[in-house]
């Protein structure tokens, strides 16, 4: 593992963690995880045991932090799915750089809705897989804060666990803009993976259902029986379907 450093949105310097497989040659592929709203790059270990693996099979794997997260610079408050993706381009010109190969992106619930989006303006990335990634994000984000929004507070005080995070009405003001399912059939001729756990307490399955409708071919998809939000009793599975798919579009596996 290295510690990486690179430009994000504004400038700022993201954070991140480059794994390379064992055997590096000039050109090899690089999975680019993007982790979920509120988390990092380590994501509770399971990005970290996703990289190793994938590293072990040859693949060099980018983890970041977006912008105000983790150890990159930044505020937190000041997030917005705009600014996500173009931290993402950042971390996709880093990921080229390093590895010379195809760039998959990677994302768990907000970062694989900005996997789709980037995806969709930026040929550079070769395939999206997404775990439990928002498609309606007036749903997701905008309707459940509604009564926050209402008081016309610029800064939104949000409940998380026994305390709350800033956030600014920015964020919120810049979801219509984005159309999660136009961006989704703006992948193909790119294979997509859509993963989505039917008991997702935070993004209702049908919106990963939505995901995969709306997607062209190559799209494939793993719809978990009784999967929450972060699939913690069916990771194993997850992470082994997701590495199967990797070997079927990388040069580690097919073409």
């Amino acid at each position: 593992m290295q510690k990486v450093t690179f430009p994000g949105h504004a400038g700022l310097s993201l954070a991140g963690v480059l794994h390379r497989p064992e055997e590096k040659t000039n050109i090899d592929d690089c999975l680019v995880i993007c982790h979920g709203f509120r988390g990092n790059k380590d994501g509770g270990g399971r990005a970290v045991s996703l990289a190793g693996k994938a590293a072990k099979l040859g693949i060099t794997v980018l983890r970041f932090d977006f912008s105000g997260t983790g150890e990159s610079e930044g505020d937190f408050a000041d997030a917005t799915l705009s600014n996500y993706i173009l931290d993402l381009g950042g971390a996709v010109e880093f990921a080229l750089s390093a590895s010379g190969g195809k760039i998959i992106l990677l994302g768990r619930s907000l970062g694989g809705t900005a996997a789709i989006c980037r995806a969709a303006g930026d040929d550079r990335v070769a395939a999206v897989c997404s775990w439990s990634a928002p498609a309606d994000l007036e749903e997701t984000f905008i309707e459940p804060c509604r009564h926050l929004l209402d008081s016309g507070s610029s800064v939104l005080k949000l409940p998380e666990g026994n305390g709350f995070y800033l956030l600014k009405r920015e964020f919120f003001d810049d979801l219509p803009g984005h159309s999660v399912t136009a961006a989704a059939a703006h992948i193909s001729p790119r294979p997509l993976f859509v993963v989505h756990g039917t008991a997702d307490e935070t993004v209702p399955v049908s919106q990963g259902e939505k995901l995969f409708e709306a997607a062209g071919e190559p799209k494939k998809k793993l719809i978990v029986s009784q999967g929450d939000h972060r699939f913690l009793a069916h990771y194993n599975l997850v992470e082994k379907r997701t590495i199967d798919w990797l070997l079927s579009i990388t040069s580690k596996g097919q073409v």
